[in-house]
């Protein structure tokens, strides 16, 4: 790893724990944040350095309990022009967290087992740095609403965009997407982040 992709991934390298610690109380509110700062003290062995890894972690535990935000379940139904590609969410699957977690679908994809697998650690662990920073916050914190919602509207994007792709056969990976989704739905959404059903369909 060079050394611009080094600092990158660990832009906290030459802190020391009571810069650390300044820095995160000067951010009380920025749970990503936070878990950037959190990512940084797993280095550190020092006992002072895993006294603070401990407390910020148990901050973050409750700021993220406080997270539980309700939204609504996306559709893979189509909804307007259904000849417009959804390049970014194409994209996306290519090039994003999921993809590179080891979650396919398809004729060559993963079975069913592996991509709920994927899913299931997306949704519950912290989760490495694919992208930029920008990007990594949507995803928000483990076994959020956020993290959810995210992950949610990540596969009923990718069924909406490839059921748009008229010559391509993609029955198949658009039948597990949306099986996938029903999975989240169930396991994660239903009694939690849920709310009284609507009746229309919702993007």
């Amino acid at each position: 790893m060079n050394s611009k992709r080094y600092q990158e991934s660990r832009p906290f390298f030459h802190f020391t724990w009571i810069e650390l610690e300044k820095h995160a109380e000067d951010a009380l509110e920025g749970i990503a944040h936070l878990q950037r700062i959190l990512s940084e003290l797993k280095y550190r062995k020092s006992r002072k350095a895993v006294t603070l890894y401990e407390r910020l972690a148990a901050r973050l535990e409750t700021l993220v309990a406080k997270e539980v935000q309700y939204f609504k379940w996306p559709t893979t139904a189509l909804i307007g022009d259904s000849a417009s590609a959804l390049n970014v969410a194409h994209f996306e699957y290519e090039e994003g967290l999921l993809k590179f977690m080891g979650y396919a679908v398809g004729q060559n994809g993963a079975y069913r087992t592996r991509r709920r697998q994927v899913l299931d650690y997306v949704f519950n662990e912290r989760v490495p740095k694919v992208q930029s920073y920008e990007y990594m916050a949507e995803w928000g914190a483990p076994k959020s609403s956020c993290r959810l919602e995210k992950l949610a509207k990540s596969l009923a994007a990718y069924a909406r965009n490839a059921k748009r792709r008229r010559f391509q056969d993609m029955a198949q990976a658009i039948m597990e997407w949306e099986e996938d989704l029903n999975y989240l739905k169930e396991k994660y959404y239903s009694g939690r982040f849920d709310f009284p059903w609507p009746n229309s369909v919702f993007l």
